[in-house]
Parts: C-alpha cells; sequence; structure tokens
C-alpha cells in the first residue's frame, strides 16, 4: 500500500487509512490476475459546459483514483477536491470502487465545486469563522443519528437507541483554505405524540434559526418513505424560506429493488429538493453528503 499521502483530495478529508489502503481493496476486488488489467472506457460530461472527456480506466478503480486521472484532462485544471462525479445521479464517494463493467462504455457526470471542503487540522485556527445550523429530520429507524455519528468520524453501532427529544452535535470544516465553518447538528425524534403542546414547541425550536434541512428514509422500508410528507409540512410551517432541503435516501447497502430508492429520489424531485443516497453502515456518501451542502451554504451565506 504506497498510496501517496501528500495533497488531500476528494470529499474525505484527512482520510489518510481510507487512501492507504485503498489501492490493497481494490485489488481484493479482482479475483484474476487477468480481471485486474481488464480495461473499461469512461465518457464523462462535465458540467455546466457539458465537454465529454473518454478515459480508459482499470475496471476496479475507485473515485478517488478516477478524480487524480480526470483532472489533469480537464482545461483548465480542476483540483480532484472540487470534483463531484455521480453515476445515475447519484454521487460516488471517494473510496468507492466504480460499479462498473468492461463490457460495456459507462457514462458519468463530473461537477466541478466551486469550494474545496476538508476537515479543520489544529493548524487552521486563524481562520475566518461561519457557524451554520443543519438539522436531520425523518422517521424513526432512518438512520438519522447512525448517518451523524459516522460524520463525526465514529464507527457504526447495529444498537443505536432511539433519540429521545433533540440531540446536538458540531463538526468544524476547512472551505477553500481560508474559511472555518462549525456546523451544528440537529438530530430529532422521529416520533410524536399527537397533541402533545411541549412537543410542537419542541419542533419550532428544532427548526429555528436552521439554514438546512435533510429529510432521511430508510430507503429499505417502504413506510418510511412514505413519512417524507408529514416532515416537510413541519418543515414548510418552521423553517424560514431560504432554508436548503434535501433527501437523503439511507441504507442503500440494504436495498432489494431499486423502486425503494426511487419513491425517495421521485419525492426530492417533485418537491424541487437535493437529493442523497448515503448509507451509515458502509459510510458511503455521507461526507459527500455533508461537503456538498456546505458548498451550498457558503454560496447561499457567505458568497465572496
Amino acid at each position: 500500500c504506497n498510496a501517496k499521502l501528500g495533497w488531500i483530495g476528494g470529499f474525505r478529508g484527512f482520510g489518510f487509512y481510507a487512501r492507504a489502503h485503498e489501492r490493497r481493496c481494490v485489488a481484493r476486488q479482482a479475483t484474476s490476475p487477468r480481471q485486474a488489467a481488464e480495461q473499461v472506457e469512461i465518457c464523462i460530461t462535465t458540467q455546466p459546459s457539458e465537454a465529454e472527456v473518454r478515459l480508459k480506466v482499470p475496471v476496479h478503480i475507485t473515485t478517488r483514483q478516477l478524480k487524480k486521472r480526470l483532472w489533469k484532462e480537464l482545461t483548465p485544471h480542476v483540483r480532484p477536491g472540487r470534483l463531484k462525479l455521480l453515476l445515475f445521479g447519484r454521487v460516488l464517494a471517494d473510496e468507492e470502487v466504480l460499479p462498473v463493467s468492461a463490457k460495456q462504455p459507462q457514462a458519468l457526470q463530473c461537477h466541478c465545486l466551486p469550494h474545496a471542503v476538508r476537515n479543520m487540522g489544529t493548524d487552521d485556527n486563524h481562520k475566518q469563522d461561519v457557524m451554520f445550523k443543519v438539522v436531520l429530520v425523518g422517521p424513526s429507524g432512518a438512520g438519522k443519528t447512525s448517518i451523524l455519528r459516522r460524520f463525526l468520524g465514529l464507527e457504526f453501532s447495529e444498537k443505536t437507541s432511539p433519540t429521545l427529544g433533540v440531540d446536538a452535535e458540531t463538526k468544524k470544516l476547512v472551505v477553500d483554505e481560508s474559511l472555518r465553518v462549525t456546523l451544528r447538528l440537529w438530530d430529532s425524534q422521529g416520533r410524536r405524540r399527537k397533541g402533545d403542546d411541549a412537543e410542537h414547541d419542541l419542533e419550532a425550536a428544532l427548526y429555528n434559526g436552521a439554514v438546512a434541512v435533510l429529510l432521511c428514509a430508510d430507503v429499505s422500508d417502504p413506510s418510511s418513505c412514505e413519512e417524507l410528507a408529514r416532515f416537510l409540512d413541519l418543515m414548510d410551517r418552521h423553517c424560514r424560506q431560504d432554508v436548503i432541503k434535501g433527501v437523503v435516501a439511507n441504507k442503500v447497502d440494504l436495498r432489494q429493488d431499486v423502486t425503494e430508492v426511487t419513491a425517495a429520489n421521485d419525492f426530492a424531485t417533485q418537491h424541487s429538493m437535493r437529493y442523497f443516497e448515503v448509507s451509515a453502515r458502509t459510510n458511503e456518501g455521507v461526507d459527500a453528503m455533508f461537503h456538498d451542502l456546505v458548498g451550498q451554504l457558503i454560496d447561499a451565506h457567505h458568497p465572496t
């Protein structure tokens, strides 16, 4: 594992461990030397320019490795940390092996992000501060707490207890090497007792001051997506008009049918909300989602 630990690429921030073991993990995906040598042609459409880049890459390449190949092909050059790759509308995590086949060309989309986001280090205390309140809501069992734990760098646990009331956590990031962003992340309970005035007041306090709300659903449970409309109604009642709204399809690693994800995606499209697919269990897409959200918040509330 002689992966380079120099420039911080992708959405993973200081993901040294993941990067050092990345090549070993890729090698394990191949069952034979012949399979490891297989190449696939990838057509990448860059946005918003609509330019096409065609590359031949190993079948078992990771998103991070593809970004390093791609940035040199773009004019002007865009550093890997500002590239976001999508396959069928899904953001690909940096450590993810591309789900492609050598039998046919694959089409990806590439978005050049306006900001590079990474985790904050000990030498970043001199940077300018900005704080955002982000709220996670959704039915009980949607995995809101597990998503937050993963973003905070904690291990996934099967025994996470349901949230009672509201929990708040803090995560600090650095944007464009000049801005220190503090995220106040609010996690809420999924159940509400009808007619409970105290819980109504708690809901108002939960949404008060929020600049972004992520509506989470368990895509392996059809009833979870059916509850999205109830939470959207609460958001519309309590949130400021310019709040950024997103739908988070969690537990994509457990999906048995593509229609399970389609329901959440259709809901996001119908209500003009951002759409993300993540897995708290595997950590797939979690950092990418929050980093993408931070870029939107910077553009909306702290333009340069």
